[in-house]
Order: C-alpha cells, then sequence, then structure tokens
C-alpha cells in the first residue's frame, strides 16, 4: 500500500468536509486483516467517493 503524503508531526492539516478515517496497524496478528483486505475496503470506498485519512505511525510505513 502506497501513501501519497506523511505530513510533519507539527503542520497543520486541512481536511476535507467529509472524510473517512482507517488505521490498518497490527496490534494483534490474529485479528488483523491481509493486505489484500485492506486494499478491497480502501478500492472499494474510493470507487464510492470517499475521501480517505489513513491513520499509523512511523512504524506502519508499508
Amino acid at each position: 500500500m502506497n501513501c501519497d503524503f506523511y505530513p510533519d508531526a507539527y503542520e497543520k492539516i486541512v481536511l476535507f468536509d467529509e472524510y473517512v478515517c482507517i488505521h490498518p496497524s497490527e496490534t494483534w496478528q490474529s485479528r488483523t486483516w491481509d493486505k489484500s483486505k485492506w486494499q478491497a475496503l480502501l478500492e472499494g470506498l474510493v470507487r464510492l467517493g470517499k475521501n480517505l485519512v489513513i491513520l499509523g505511525k512511523t512504524e506502519d510505513k508499508e
């Protein structure tokens, strides 16, 4: 999964009026989706015209 934007921690972020936040972190491996499932979810939301904000930590970049 690629990301187009990694904001600076202190940078003010201007978001859309409506958006969906996704936090695909791996806290428990047994309760984590495969990347293909996350990708399918994101593609479906984009097809529906949703604005997405992906949340995570620096070590989650992949």
